[in-house]
């Protein structure tokens, strides 16, 4: 795929799932990350961050800002820049000690001790993976290019195979443990629930829950009754889906 149907592709997702991204990032920021790096940031990773959003443009939402620091897109970590410089001094993971070429800049923080980084050596951005606690770092991912593994992960959201989507949030319940309110982790949208079950996903590593909620709707910011599914994410936080259908009620 080109980088513009990549960077489309990208944009039709995140209106699927009913994700806002933030706004880009600006030329005097990256400008600033590839002054530190002594490299130029990858073609396509420069147009993300600069056409399409500051971070948070992957299936997960989970890829690092360069200028703020968003729990939604990075599990607290970030911005990129930050990041950077932990990993160079041979700390990818405040509790870890791993060092890491300065070639790989850090791009997200997959959960647990893996994270990915983009090779900026390289003019398409191989990913690679690394993991912290086993302490291998050159461990390229099976998608030779950011472009590849990012259409891959959306290839497999929607086919249903893949990891979840949507956006971080927060499950506020009242003293009984009953769940009264969904906050976005984010953006300060917050949907009340009205009644939540267990979804019947055979199979499924998580535990999702369809949930009744008045909120926002999807691409909306009009209150109205509507579904969401909710699954585990970490530290307490959730995934919310807003494309979830009604029929799972």
């Amino acid at each position: 795929m080109t980088e513009e149907e990549i960077i489309t592709r990208i944009r039709e997702f995140h209106f699927v799932a009913g994700t806002d991204l933030p706004a880009p990032a600006t030329e005097a920021v990256v400008e600033e990350l590839e002054a530190v790096v002594g490299l130029a940031m990858p073609p396509l990773l420069k147009r993300l961050y600069l056409e399409v959003s500051d971070g948070g443009f992957n299936d997960w939402g989970n890829a690092y800002p360069l200028t703020r620091e968003d729990e939604r897109c990075c599990y607290g970590h970030g911005p990129v820049l930050q990041e950077y410089l932990w990993s160079v001094k041979g700390k990818v993971d405040p509790d870890e000690t791993l060092p890491v070429p300065g070639f790989l800049v850090p791009f997200a923080h997959m959960g647990c001790s893996i994270y990915h980084f983009v090779d900026w050596s390289t003019p398409e951005g191989r990913v690679w993976a690394i993991d912290a606690d086993a302490g291998h770092y050159q461990l390229p991912l099976p998608w030779p290019t950011l472009g590849e593994q990012l259409v891959n992960d959306m290839d497999k959201v929607a086919s249903g195979s893949g990891q979840r989507r949507g956006r971080l949030v927060h499950v506020l319940a009242d003293p009984n443990g009953n769940p009264i309110e969904i906050q976005s982790a984010h953006d300060g949208k917050s949907w009340t629930v009205i009644d939540l079950r267990r979804h019947p996903t055979a199979g499924s590593p998580w535990p999702a829950w369809s949930v009744r909620v008045n909120g926002p709707a999807p691409r909306s910011t009009e209150y109205t009754e509507h579904t969401v599914t909710i699954t585990p994410h970490s530290r307490g936080r959730w995934w919310m889906d807003l494309a979830s259908p009604d029929s799972w009620l």
